[in-house]
């Protein structure tokens, strides 16, 4: 529900799902990762690095938080975290089957090519 809404630009919706969600599962990275979505488009950078990071917290794997920090970091000319991130998410992408859809439409042959191009 929220993903729909959020991709209807119906924020305030997106956002109550959202909420709505993390009471039922609490342990559910999605939500975050829908919230620090919204919360970029908005223009709330910190809102949403603080959305990633919970994401991270409860699935420290997940690929998709690590390129949107890295996507953030490099804007914010932070290259200390965009690298930190970085080793993060290649280290993740090694060990995961290559032509599985890491990040969007993206495998993780391809996302570890970019990153390992420093092209992200």
């Amino acid at each position: 529900e929220a993903a729909s809404q959020a991709n209807l630009a119906c924020y305030d919706a997106a956002i109550a799902a959202c909420r709505q969600a993390i009471t039922i599962n609490a342990d559910s990275p999605l939500p975050h990762l829908i919230l620090a979505q919204i919360a970029e488009v908005q223009g709330r950078r910190n809102d949403s690095i603080e959305s990633l990071k919970k994401a991270l917290y409860l699935d420290p794997d997940n690929i998709t938080a690590y390129v949107d920090l890295i996507h953030i970091y490099t804007h914010e000319g932070n290259e200390r975290l965009a690298q930190k991130m970085s080793l993060n998410a290649l280290n993740l992408l090694r060990k995961r089957p290559a032509q599985e859809l890491v990040y969007h439409e993206t495998t993780a042959a391809e996302l570890l090519n970019i990153l390992e191009s420093n092209r992200l």
